[in-house]
């Protein structure tokens, strides 16, 4: 009777043990590494930080609302704001819209206001490598903005060629040529690893006249714009980038050849971006940028008198 008493005990110390064991076992995680990779090689994607003039690299749901003001000093004064939206039915492509209106308002004279073209397009994106992004894009600007035509209205002819200025001259294709449709091309390669983006871009533009022969000479132009990116995350939700930009016309537009603006415009800027993460798919990434040019847009306007602030609301789904 005592030994059969003694075992019972002895069970129950061992179950009580045993159920003790468990309790103090922290529960197993979802550390299933993808096929060919050790669990201990499982790594979060790379933190990419958005450029403010450039593509982003990636396909995305979005919508964007940018504004940007330029100050030409004690001359004018031009604010520009665009709204972009994007679906990615897939991980590797999107399409895209894009509308703007500007406000001009000269320090003599009366201001003025315009709508800009449309723009529409789309983006592939791939991952060559974890750390090395490719992304190609291919659209066109519409001729659906205001100032075009043989007999342009003064006003929104003098908005949009100031909005266009306020816009860096990067959209100038697409965005403020009221009389062209502007097919284009364009490609990007970007480095993210350890919070670093690293991004260069180049997108070649062919403008077809399609409208406003008495106005404007130009039956066709060729333009490029270049671009290189660095940005850096100072913490998970703060990153601070900077970009060097250039728009170039390959072939001679009129305005080039009689001097009336520069051939190419070589601008320089950049600022913090937030990054905040709404919900589970929702982030909000505004940013603020100060662009400065480095050289004169035209001889009518010199670089050090011209600024440049930039803010962008990019919601991403």
């Amino acid at each position: 009777m005592r030994q059969r008493r003694l075992n019972v005990i002895i069970v129950s110390l061992v179950l009580s043990g045993a159920a003790t064991a468990r309790a103090q076992t922290p529960p197993a995680t979802d550390v299933t590494p993808p096929p060919g990779r050790a669990p201990h090689e499982v790594e979060s994607p790379q933190p990419y930080v958005a450029p403010f003039g450039l593509r982003g690299t990636g396909a995305a749901t979005a919508v964007r609302a940018e504004t940007a003001y330029g100050l030409n000093a004690d001359t004018s004064a031009t604010i520009v704001q665009y709204l972009t939206a994007s679906y990615a039915p897939t991980k590797e492509l999107s399409v895209f819209a894009r509308g703007g209106w500007v406000d001009f308002m000269p320090s003599a004279g009366s201001s003025s206001t315009a709508f800009t073209n449309l723009a529409i397009g789309g983006l592939w994106a791939h991952r060559l490598a974890r750390r090395l992004r490719v992304a190609v894009v291919l659209g066109s600007g519409f001729p659906s903005g205001e100032g075009g035509g043989s007999s342009p209205d003064k006003g929104e002819a003098a908005a949009i060629a100031a909005g266009n200025l306020a816009r860096s001259r990067l959209d100038g294709s697409t965005m403020f040529s009221p009389n062209d449709l502007a097919p284009f091309v364009g490609g990007d390669v970007a480095w993210v690893s350890g919070g670093l983006t690293l991004q260069a871009e180049a997108t070649l533009f062919e403008l077809i006249r399609v409208r406003g022969s008495e106005a404007d000479p130009d039956a066709s132009k060729t333009s490029l714009t270049l671009g290189m990116h660095a940005g850096y995350f100072l913490i998970p939700q703060l990153s601070i980038g900077i970009e060097l930009r250039d728009q170039s016309f390959l072939s001679t537009p009129a305005a080039v050849e009689a001097g009336k603006i520069s051939r190419s415009w070589v601008t320089v800027g950049g600022g913090p971006r937030v990054h905040l993460r709404l919900s589970r798919d929702v982030w909000f990434r505004p940013g603020l940028a100060f662009i400065q040019p480095l050289d004169d847009p035209s001889p009518a306007i010199s670089a050090s008198s011209y600024h440049i602030v930039q803010l962008d609301l990019p919601l991403t789904f």
